[in-house]
């Protein structure tokens, strides 16, 4: 997901730079769906794996995220500090608590049973 990011923050500021309006906001608004989402993301392109890993996972990902999303609360407010940004990480959490109890199937969203009992590399 950190290249997901890294690649759509590079871009934003490419597609700012040219004064591409329409690519830009479209890049904002997957910015804003990753750094907010970026728990649940993580889980899902790291796809099946044990209980434990898919938790920490969720946990590592939503601190990530809160970490991500008041940067870019803080951008979006002009690049100017105010105090309610402190509290935007909270839309992270929230977002963890209702997904949390999903991540078997988050994890095993874009996986074939076959990948996920391990079937594909023992077929011969």
């Amino acid at each position: 997901m950190l290249v997901l990011f890294s690649l759509d923050f590079v871009l934003h500021i490419i597609f700012a730079a040219n004064d591409w309006d329409i690519a830009f906001r479209i890049i904002a608004v997957e910015i804003a769906i990753v750094v907010h989402f970026f728990g649940p993301l993580s889980l899902i392109a790291g796809g099946p794996n044990n209980e434990l890993a898919q938790k920490r996972t969720m946990r590592v990902g939503t601190l990530v995220g809160s970490i991500l999303t008041i940067g870019y609360w803080w951008a979006v407010n002009g690049m100017q500090y105010d105090h309610w940004i402190m509290v935007t990480p909270v839309l992270c959490i929230l977002i963890y608590l209702l997904l949390i109890s999903q991540s078997k199937r988050l994890a095993e969203l874009f996986y074939s049973s076959e990948v996920q009992n391990g079937d594909a590399l023992s077929d011969k």
